[in-house]
């Protein structure tokens, strides 16, 4: 039978994506952080991040590019420490999105995941392994060319070659 812990843990994480719905793939609720919370992949979370406003640190899907944008859960895991979720993002790109021109309407859906490790309820550390599903809607809305690459490259948000170390498209 599941603990206290364990129901408080999944629902923490089911209040992660009826926030995403209502505010915006990057937005953190304050009432689900622990004033010391730390975010993992990409960065350390900070002040933008709490306000719920998207960090210029990491690829973003912002809702005026898909506002119709929803997410929806596949799967929580919880325990006495950690949640994981497992969702799916759904939404169709009519806005600018990087500078570019808006979008034709073309639907998208990505997989993605976080993971989030609570004490009494609470934030204290969060995983977001969303950054390769974002990177897919980019090419899946014809805006990840060259170019695209170059500038997340340059803006330090695509990785580098595991084997040389070097940035480089792909």
């Amino acid at each position: 039978m599941p603990g206290p812990a364990r129901e408080t843990n999944r629902e923490v994480a089911r209040q992660l994506v009826a926030s995403w719905n209502e505010h915006g793939e990057t937005h953190l609720p304050e009432s689900l952080l622990d004033e010391r919370a730390v975010r993992f992949f990409p960065h350390p979370l900070g002040l933008a991040a709490r306000g719920g406003r998207p960090s210029p640190s990491e690829i973003a899907l912002p809702r005026e590019a898909f506002p119709d944008q929803r997410y929806t859960e596949e799967v929580v895991i919880a325990d006495d420490k950690y949640a994981f979720i497992g969702w799916r993002m759904e939404g169709s790109h009519r806005g600018r999105l990087y500078g570019r021109r808006a979008g034709r309407g073309d639907r998208v859906h990505v997989n993605g995941a976080d993971l989030i490790r609570l004490a009494d309820g609470k934030i204290v550390e969060h995983w977001d392994y969303y950054s390769k599903a974002r990177v897919h809607a980019l090419a899946r809305t014809g805006q990840l060319d060259r170019e695209m690459q170059r500038q997340l490259i340059r803006d330090g948000l695509m990785g580098r070659n595991r084997r040389t170390g070097r940035r480089r498209l792909d």
